[in-house]
């Protein structure tokens, strides 16, 4: 059976008066209706637009984080390139750690293929640093056999996929 409500030529003022509060009676002897028709409009019909709008806020939410998180995730990946063209590997570092952590929002968000991207693209940019790293650390022999001896063996998880 078809909602007499959700008929009428003015259910959004009808639906308006609920939301606001006025009285079953009241819509009622306004619109026309018997109270029973107004709620159960109120109780079945409403309800369903209600939770309709709700997963549209919902999803709308979502579009907005992911766009938010998008954006982020490229001006982070120019302060790094920036930081890096710099020699600012203390920049470069805290900014690659922050992609880190951009990538893990990320893979929750969207799914795996495009995680596992973001997630080569950091490892080559710590392997571009840590090259670099070593390379500087050459001129100075103890710092440099110092690092070598703490990433010895880290170096092949930070290795991009070929």
């Amino acid at each position: 059976m078809r909602c007499k409500v959700c008929g009428h030529a003015e259910v959004e003022a009808i639906d308006r008066a609920l939301i606001e509060g006025k009285t079953l009676r009241e819509i009622a002897e306004r619109w026309g209706f018997t109270t029973s028709s107004v709620h159960r409009h109120k109780l079945r019909d409403l309800s369903e637009k209600a939770q309709r709008g709700k997963e549209l806020q919902a999803d709308k939410e979502a579009v907005d984080l992911v766009e938010r998180l998008a954006e982020l995730s490229r001006e982070t990946r120019e302060i790094t390139r920036e930081a890096m063209r710099k020699r600012n590997w203390g920049l470069a570092l805290r900014s690659i750690a922050r992609k880190e952590k951009q990538v893990a929002m990320e893979w929750k968000l969207v799914g795996r293929q495009e995680q596992a991207e973001e997630a080569d693209e950091v490892r080559r940019a710590w392997w571009e640093l840590w090259q670099d790293l070593v390379k500087v650390l050459e001129q100075y022999p103890d710092a440099h056999a110092a690092v070598l001896g703490m990433l010895n063996g880290r170096d092949e998880r930070l290795r991009p996929a070929a």
